[in-house]
């Protein structure tokens, strides 16, 4: 994976951003987020990273696994203050009761705030978890 990593990064500097590259997080045995830190209720809601990722942080990697016993269910980022409705990662189950994942790079302001939202279901499963950044 970290070659695909290293791809958007040299794109991603020839372009002008991410100044110093990525910093990887280090241990990810543990999550930042678990399913009781979501509201499921297909709102947008803040997801706050300011006490893990650096203020001067342009875009964050995330981890996020879900599972759910109905595959009618989504649950979505985005940066905060994105107003283009289609610029967003989806992690959507594709059959019930078996862990999916997404690796999500998204945006990031100095406030450290990030937008989800995750529809109405029956989530069995939630986590996620901040792998890195870009400076």
């Amino acid at each position: 994976m970290q070659w695909l990593f290293n791809i958007i990064e040299e794109k991603m500097e020839a372009a002008g951003f991410l100044k110093t590259g990525y910093v990887a997080r280090g241990d990810h045995s543990t999550y930042d987020f678990l399913i009781g830190d979501f509201t499921i209720d297909n709102q947008w809601y803040d997801l706050d990273l300011s006490g893990i990722v650096p203020a001067n942080a342009q875009a964050v990697h995330l981890h996020f696994i879900g599972q759910s016993n109905t595959i009618e269910v989504v649950a979505r980022l985005r940066a905060k203050y994105e107003t283009y409705t289609k610029a967003r990662c989806v992690l959507r189950p594709q059959v019930a009761g078996i862990n999916i994942a997404l690796h999500a790079i998204v945006p990031i302001r100095t406030d450290g705030l990030l937008n989800y939202q995750i529809t109405v279901g029956d989530w069995t499963d939630l986590k996620l978890t901040v792998r890195g950044w870009w400076l």
